[in-house]
């Protein structure tokens, strides 16, 4: 038979010491040198991840956003060839090409705004993988790992309207409401929502009938303002004036034909473009706070802007 060598042969102290060490050094070889079996390639990290963005239920707005990281992230070109396919293995993602990656983008032209938002949402996108699926490389988040100072970032400071052109538009959408056309009602209805619950857009859009509560003059308002950006209910009491609004609205709501959606507002415009979407829920209303300031003759602001305007009146009444 074959003889048997022994590595360490005697019993002795030091022999043992030694067998210990030999194991503990092979073991962390092992470990160090471990090798996947099948790579996890970058078009599935890619696809999974948008697939749960859309099944997580964020805006179209959103998902837009992270899908042009990703997109930028594949164009990536080093010494004249792409440095990404679909097939890349993940683990080939390290810092060094992240940040070259990140560096191209400023020298393409765009901004360390653009750069820092991609970097939050790659990043984002690492940390899910991490969770998520098997056979995720091990070691830091390379995106996460570039220091955001880095790269420039520009900040303006979001304009809040003056009481006088506040008011000037509340009372032109107030008064323009009293034809009873159904547009121009939910469009007084939104604006007064934005005022007395200083609600987000995207948490008025969601409002549905269900969280009105008239009995009780309460609203129910879902954000995902939270950690994890899990959604999550709050209800909140309506003012005199805002339930009076609602009221109105909500009863020439319910008798409008064609409504293809349960929320509270849908789009009911009469102009060409909007025309296509009638009877279907808000996602954005970009132009409306804009159009409608212009038509009240004031320096246009935004739905958010309301918001600022609502916790400054408050806090200068002496609300906490």
């Amino acid at each position: 038979g074959k003889r048997k060598t022994k590595v360490f042969p005697d019993a002795t102290k030091a022999s043992q010491r030694a067998a210990a060490s030999w194991e503990a050094a092979t073991r962390k070889q092992l470990e160090t040198s471990q090798t996947f079996t099948e790579s996890l390639r970058l078009v599935r990290w890619v696809n999974d991840y948008l697939t749960y963005v859309q099944r997580r239920g964020m805006s179209k707005k959103v998902y837009d956003e992270k899908k042009l990281a990703f997109k930028w992230l594949v164009a990536f070109k080093q010494h004249g060839k792409r440095a990404f396919t679909s097939e890349t293995p993940v683990e080939k993602m390290n810092k060094f090409i992240v940040k070259a990656h990140f560096d191209s983008m400023i020298d393409a032209g765009r901004s360390g705004n653009a750069v820092l938002k991609d970097r939050k949402n790659l990043g984002a996108a690492w940390n899910w993988g991490k969770d998520n699926l098997q056979d995720w490389p091990p070691g830091e988040n390379p995106f996460l790992s570039i220091p955001r100072g880095n790269y420039q970032v520009t900040k303006s400071a979001r304009y809040v309207p003056q009481d006088n052109d506040f008011w000037c538009l509340h009372d032109w959408l107030r008064a323009r409401a009293q034809s009873g056309k159904p547009a121009h009602v939910q469009d007084y209805t939104m604006f007064m929502v934005a005022l007395h619950l200083a609600a987000r857009k995207g948490e008025m859009f969601r409002i549905r009938p269900g969280d009105v509560d008239f009995s009780r003059e309460q609203v129910r308002l879902w954000t995902r303002k939270r950690v994890g950006g899990v959604l999550e209910p709050d209800w909140l009491p309506m003012t005199k004036d805002l339930c009076s609004a609602l009221r109105s609205w909500m009863e020439i709501r319910m008798s409008l034909p064609g409504i293809e959606d349960d929320t509270v507002f849908v789009c009911v415009d009469e102009f060409a473009y909007a025309m296509p979407y009638y009877g279907r829920k808000f996602t954005s209303r970009q132009h409306a706070m804009k159009r409608w300031c212009k038509k009240a003759g004031i320096k246009p602001f935004g739905f958010h802007a309301i918001r600022h305007f609502t916790a400054s009146t408050l806090y200068h009444r002496g609300y906490p």
